[in-house]
């Protein structure tokens, strides 16, 4: 699965508070985490796959 803001492999999932599920990359989630946590219910966080 692809980042929602670029073309890069999304290694971390945001299911919103609202039924929605954001993909997105390292770099944007990094980015874009604390506005996220406002309205995530759930994080699939993979990251740790980034250093296998």
């Amino acid at each position: 699965m692809l980042c929602d803001r670029c073309e890069a492999y999304a290694y971390v999932h945001v299911m919103l508070d609202s039924g929605g599920i954001l993909s997105w990359c390292a770099h944007h989630y990094r980015e874009h985490e604390e506005a996220l946590m406002a309205y995530a219910i759930n994080v699939q966080d993979e990251r740790h796959l980034l250093h296998v």
